[in-house]
């Protein structure tokens, strides 16, 4: 189970880590915070390194890239927290993000990556069962979102408060995280009148099946009703056009996952088999967190 949790918070910092650099070098205020992530020529380096899978490479890549002025030490964090982790040095991986996140006034253009790395702090924590740190550290990036103008920051303020609510799930803090998940629905919608196009409602329609698969979970079935039928109020915003691009932009999504946890997968076992910890192979899960039942053969 414990290798499943692992799994499941790789795959959210796998899946984040692509959409987080931001353009731009220098000190600005706040005022200046661009309305979405622009990632850059270092960002495509970094990235192309990320896809061999090798990550001693991906931390050479990105300390020279630091070395050069090319890169800001937050954005090196994004990935660095990232490599780390999958080197199995989770400490190294939670120093990078405290440091990316000490100074609560980071250069604008490196505010969005800040941003991901608070979230990432938050998830680590949550990990590795330090569930009130996780807790007080999307509070802390909540706050900080909530004083910033752009209209993207609906985005972010959905996934912390929607993450917020199933830690305080985890910790039988129900009516702390009925008014999270509520949160993350107000932001939800606002996210949605933002960007009306069809390849936000699946993302939307996943938060809000899982808030309603958590309430039953705890044998709240009325609560989990109202979930479910607040997932068919938003399917009623769409029109049929936009509903059908939304299913076929899900149905790529979820593709595109199952490639991406192969891929993941088959590095994994080829690193352990190359460092020999073959007999580490059988615990390895499968796509959604199930026991591997094709095991690699001698």
């Amino acid at each position: 189970m414990r290798a499943v949790r692992y799994i499941y918070i790789i795959g959210i910092i796998i899946a984040l880590v692509g959409l987080t650099a931001c353009d731009g070098k220098g000190s600005q205020t706040q005022d200046d915070i661009p309305d979405r992530r622009i990632r850059n020529h270092s960002d495509t380096l970094a990235l192309e390194a990320r896809k061999t899978s090798d990550f001693n490479r991906v931390l050479a890549v990105v300390d020279s890239l630091v070395d050069a002025g090319e890169m800001s030490p937050i954005q090196a964090a994004n990935y660095q927290c990232e490599a780390y982790f999958m080197l199995g040095q989770s400490e190294k991986s939670m120093d990078c993000l405290r440091r990316a996140t000490a100074d609560n006034n980071p250069p604008a253009e490196d505010f969005w990556v800040y941003i991901n790395c608070g979230m990432h702090l938050a998830m680590l924590q949550d990990g590795l069962h330090d569930r009130d740190g996780a807790i007080s550290t999307a509070l802390r990036f909540i706050k900080e979102l909530q004083q910033v103008k752009s209209p993207y920051r609906a985005r972010a303020l959905k996934s912390l408060y929607y993450f917020l609510g199933k830690t305080q799930m985890t910790l039988e803090r129900h009516d702390e995280a009925a008014e999270s998940f509520n949160e993350a629905y107000r932001w939800l919608k606002l996210n949605i009148e933002i960007d009306s196009t069809g390849g936000m409602m699946p993302n939307a329609m996943l938060t809000l099946e899982n808030t309603a698969s958590a309430y039953f979970g705890i044998n709240q079935p009325d609560e989990a009703e109202r979930w479910v039928n607040r997932e068919h109020y938003l399917n009623g915003m769409t029109n049929m056009t936009e509903l059908l691009d939304a299913q076929r932009q899900w149905q790529q999504a979820l593709t595109s996952r199952n490639a991406a946890n192969s891929e993941y997968l088959q590095a994994k076992t080829r690193y352990l088999i190359l460092t020999g910890r073959r007999e580490e192979v059988n615990h390895l899960p499968t796509l959604f967190g199930k026991e591997d039942s094709a095991r690699t053969k001698n």
